[in-house]
């Protein structure tokens, strides 16, 4: 009873990308205190060690708290300095050491790390959003962890959160990840012949790609693609050989030789 209190005090405090992941996994949210408070407390224990991240996040949500409006002085502002904040990691340096340290102790333990760095081929956008949440619980937001590496390493890396991953967990190279797609989709293009109906099709999904991560057949539920009948009748011009083939794609475009 009291973590349905609970639930109904802190869900409504859940919002944006951290809601719409958590709907992804656990169904609507407004729905899940009457859910659990019907079903037996084993399912309430169930849900907390499934996702163990899960009390975190709600422990996390709050409203925001009205600043109390104090003058701390009349002069005008001035900007003094720009420097990136990465919490109690120092620097760039140790931000990243910090990450490095976080994925290879959790890549066989995680299931969204195994995921993304044993078995890129079956990846799903469910498990990418997985992934985003367990890192940003854990303060490695992709934002952040583009920048401590273009700080630390003098670059601009543009490689995606799979991308860092991966490079932490195997020594993957860090590679743009529009690149990683043209290049997964030209092997692709190369394995076998393609009818002409095929290859505008495999290149349509490739541009998709770039802004939806993860060939999965939820992807041709997008707009430019059901507008054709969806994953269901593309499929048929692939000989219904689809879902394997964007499987081919997603290791295409992770395989580190490629890169």
């Amino acid at each position: 009873d009291q973590i349905v209190v609970k639930l109904r005090q802190r869900l409504k405090y859940v919002e944006g990308n951290t809601r719409e992941t958590l709907e992804t996994v656990l169904g609507p949210l407004t729905a899940l205190p009457n859910r659990l408070r019907d079903a037996p407390p084993a399912e309430t224990l169930a849900l907390f060690k499934q996702h163990p991240l899960l009390a975190g996040i709600l422990d996390n949500a709050s409203p925001n708290r009205p600043r109390d409006g104090t003058y701390i002085s009349e002069h005008p502002d001035e900007l003094v300095s720009v420097e990136d904040d990465f919490g109690d990691r120092a620097s760039p340096a140790d931000y990243i050491e910090s990450f490095e340290t976080f994925v290879k102790a959790n890549m066989n333990v995680a299931p969204a790390l195994i995921a993304a760095t044993q078995k890129p081929r079956e990846l799903t956008r469910r498990e990418l959003k997985e992934l985003a949440v367990l890192l940003d619980a854990n303060g490695f937001s992709e934002a952040n962890l583009r920048q401590a590496y273009g700080r630390a390493r003098n670059a601009d890396i543009a490689a995606h959160i799979i991308g860092f991953v991966r490079q932490a967990a195997l020594g993957d190279p860090l590679v743009p990840y529009a690149a990683r797609v043209e290049n997964g989709v030209q092997r692709i293009l190369a394995s076998r012949p393609w009818t002409a109906a095929q290859r505008q099709w495999l290149i349509r999904i490739g541009r998709a790609l770039k802004a939806q991560p993860v060939g999965d057949p939820a992807l041709l539920g997008d707009p430019l693609f059901a507008q054709h009948g969806g994953f269901e009748v593309i499929d048929q011009a692939f000989d219904h050989g689809l879902g394997d083939i964007l499987k081919d794609l997603n290791g295409a475009i992770w395989d580190h030789h490629v890169a």
